[in-house]
């Protein structure tokens, strides 16, 4: 199941063009069709004495003439069969009271200008849409567009940052090997706080990048497996689950359609954040999920230090920390990057907790695979989990870089 780009969102770009151009060329046919159908009623009319009824028959005109787009000649055509229907009242030999005749043509009459407008509204609110269409489209690829631009920009940004950053990090650990013995306490102190900012600016630019990269023209939906997904994440996690003997524990978990790599990160950060905010016991930690309607609903249960209710929404913007959690070092993007990938699989992501009691994680996740997969989708699926794998590990190699600074 692969996301449609913007065109494909309401159509191909190409199509209006050509329905144009189909319509255009059925003009002709259009004219000639509704004069037939005036010529036909119209004789019919006439060689019925003192009935009205075949003149109903005008109705099927304005159909077939407000596919024209052309005014004068729908107007003009309403007139021609008003005049028709009026002319035949005046040809025709009275052997029925005045009156009746008179009332069955103003019904007639009053039918054929009552269906133009039905019919003149309908094309209105049909052309509006097809306006509107045509915006959105126009608006969907500019999007599309504009969001290519910014990941180039970002990758220039964080290519042109990374450089100087990396620069001023070494320098400032050959200084301090050079002069290792040779300063102050207070110097040492200072190198040590430059190469501590150094790696922190490193690991916002990445964190960063990496918050902008999920967007939904990076979303490549497959059939994985939860589990595999897990496993891969407890591997990449297992030098903190091992330094602060960390339990993970996971009830049977689902397969579903999903990003393998965003479904990844989105673990690794909520398991990655109980290590990190864990309380005096040795962390422990419980994923488990349900169906939930029309999809799953994930959560995840740790023991750490807890969140106040006040900081339980505000934990998920950019840069936003809880109050509890200041004394812990962090960045503030690892929850709003969880917040961003849970929306992009039709879901969302909220916490309940008790400081000092630790908190629940819940994520729903929509439901999107098919009954029946192709088998070529199976090649597919290894090769994003191999994905998801090397994505993590070049995460743990460039934050063992970053700390080889210090």
């Amino acid at each position: 199941m692969q996301r449609r780009s913007a065109p494909d969102a309401i159509g191909d770009e190409h199509s209006a063009p050509s329905a144009l151009e189909n319509k255009r060329s059925n003009q002709p046919l259009i004219i000639a069709s509704s004069l037939a159908i005036v010529v036909v009623f119209f004789a019919v009319d006439l060689v019925t004495p003192n009935v009205a009824t075949p003149a109903i028959g005008y109705c099927v005109v304005p159909l077939l003439v407000v596919q024209t787009r052309r005014r004068w000649f729908i107007l003009g055509m309403m007139a021609l069969c008003t005049f028709l229907t009026w002319s035949v009242y005046l040809i025709e030999p009275l052997t029925t009271p005045v009156w009746t005749s008179i009332f069955e043509r103003s019904m007639v009459t009053g039918v054929l200008w009552f269906s133009f407008a039905l019919v003149w509204q309908r094309t209105k609110a049909l052309t509006e849409l097809a306006r509107q269409a045509q915006a959105l489209t126009r608006a969907n690829i500019e999007l599309s567009r504009s969001n290519q631009e910014l990941d180039a920009f970002a990758a220039v940004a964080s290519h042109d940052i990374r450089g100087p950053l990396a620069t001023t990090g070494m320098f400032a650990d050959l200084l301090a090997n050079s002069l290792q013995g040779k300063i102050d306490k207070d110097c040492a102190l200072w190198l040590s706080l430059i190469q501590s900012e150094v790696q922190r600016m490193h690991s916002i630019v990445e964190s960063l990048l990496q918050y902008g990269r999920f967007n939904r023209e990076h979303l490549r939906l497959v059939e994985c497996d939860c589990e595999e997904i897990l496993a891969t994440v407890l591997h990449a996690l297992e030098a903190d689950l091992i330094a602060h003997g960390a339990e993970v524990t996971h009830d049977p978990l689902p397969r579903l359609m999903a990003d393998p790599i965003q479904l990844a990160v989105l673990l690794q950060n909520l398991i990655g954040n109980s290590i990190k905010y864990r309380g005096g016991a040795r962390p422990k930690i419980h994923l488990s999920a349900a169906a939930d309607g029309e999809g799953y609903k994930f959560s995840l249960h740790d023991n750490g230090i807890g969140i106040s209710p006040e900081d339980s929404k505000k934990i998920f913007r950019l840069f936003q920390r809880g109050e509890d959690s200041q004394e812990t070092k962090g960045l503030g993007i690892g929850l709003a990057t969880c917040k961003r990938i849970a929306e992009l699989h039709g879901g969302r992501i909220w916490v309940e907790s008790v400081p000092g009691r630790g908190s629940t994680f819940y994520i729903t996740i929509a439901d999107r695979l098919a009954s029946s997969r192709p088998s070529s989708r199976l090649a597919e699926e290894s090769e994003q989990a191999r994905g998801a794998t090397a994505y993590l590990e070049a995460g743990k190699r460039e934050e063992a870089k970053g700390q080889r600074w210090l």
